[in-house]
């Protein structure tokens, strides 16, 4: 026998408990599993989230909650505070989409989170982050004007739990004829709002272009078709919120169905939006802020100062409040490190 199988014998067999050498040397290679010292300053959830939603309009299998049917909240890393301040040159949502998958990783397709949630989950981030109170700069209505006001998170996400009128889908539409135009509308995934507005700040870029020194606009040719462009990827985006499409008349025939899960019937349907009776397209406007505003957090009511009353300030009014920035984070005390 050589002294290398002197030092270690052939494998037992699976019956046949080591000794010798063997033994001693399994014991040294086996990895020792101690508990890390560091793991008590480990990121832990901070909170349980319900979405606005309540899960609704989420890709299947998309939203992983825990026993009670809530979201885990965690703090931000360094990383994320970074890129949550730093935003995305790239107008993608990338950075948001990742603070969110490291925050609320019970979100596992971020892009896909519909618009009415996005602020309750930031500011779910904000409050394990750094805590529930903060100052918020809102613009004072009807001048241009702005205040500071404190912000209990916690309490705006309490109430906005509370809220018992949720959207509706369902929106008809009857014209002079009798014909009803009904629609199954849905919230816009955040995706198209970030694709959209990346649209619009590259064509308003293209458009500031046009003007020379003085104002004068350039080439007028490239100006309207900036213009039209412009126009019509509000109305695009309008469009990504219908869901189904469906015209019967007056004795509930039906005369024309739309899916949009079809990519057929989804171009149909963006092109009957774009053709639509200006009145019919204020009605589905008009609809979705109307639905839109049940998931809106609202500011406790301000008492205007004697300025903002002169510059056009109601006496006493509230505003929406909405996080998508980093308006609402602490003053940035990681920037010595980028």
């Amino acid at each position: 026998m050589t002294t290398r199988s002197k030092q270690f014998p052939a494998p037992q067999s699976a019956s046949t408990i080591p000794t010798g050498p063997l033994k001693q040397y399994q014991q040294k290679a086996e990895p020792q599993t101690q508990a890390n010292p560091l793991s008590a300053f480990f990121r832990k959830s901070k909170l349980s989230l319900t979405l606005p939603s309540h899960g609704n309009w989420y890709p299947k299998n998309s939203v992983n909650y825990d026993t009670l049917g809530q979201l885990s909240v965690f703090a931000m890393t360094a990383s994320d505070d970074i890129k949550f301040r730093t935003g995305d040159a790239t107008m993608t949502g990338k950075n948001i989409y990742e603070v969110i998958q490291s925050c609320v990783p019970g979100i596992t397709i971020p892009n896909q989170i519909p618009h009415i949630d996005i602020d309750a989950i930031l500011l779910a981030i904000r409050v394990a982050s750094y805590g529930s109170n903060f100052n918020f700069t809102v613009s004072v209505p009807q001048t241009t004007l702005t205040r500071s006001m404190e912000i209990n998170a916690t309490a705006l996400l309490d109430e906005l739990t509370h809220r018992t009128d949720h959207w509706e889908e369902d929106l008809n539409v009857i014209d002079e004829t009798g014909q009803t135009l009904s629609l199954v509308i849905t919230p816009i995934p955040m995706a198209n709002l970030f694709a959209t507005s990346k649209n619009i700040f590259q064509l308003r870029k293209a458009l500031t272009k046009n003007f020379d020194s003085d104002e004068n606009i350039k080439n007028e040719s490239e100006f309207n078709t900036s213009m039209s462009t412009l126009t019509l990827s509000a109305i695009d985006l309008l469009s990504t919120s219908i869901r189904r499409l469906s015209i019967t008349d007056p004795t509930n025939k039906i005369l024309l169905t739309l899916d949009a899960e079809l990519p057929q019937d989804s171009a149909q349907i963006k092109q009957t939006i774009h053709q639509l009776d200006i009145a019919y397209f204020n009605a589905i406007r008009e609809h979705i802020d109307a639905q839109r505003k049940k998931y809106v957090f609202y500011s406790p009511e301000q008492i205007s100062t004697e300025k903002e009353i002169n510059a056009g300030a109601p006496a006493t009014w509230t505003t929406e409040l909405t996080f998508m920035g980093s308006d609402f984070l602490p003053e940035n005390t990681t920037k010595e490190l980028i």
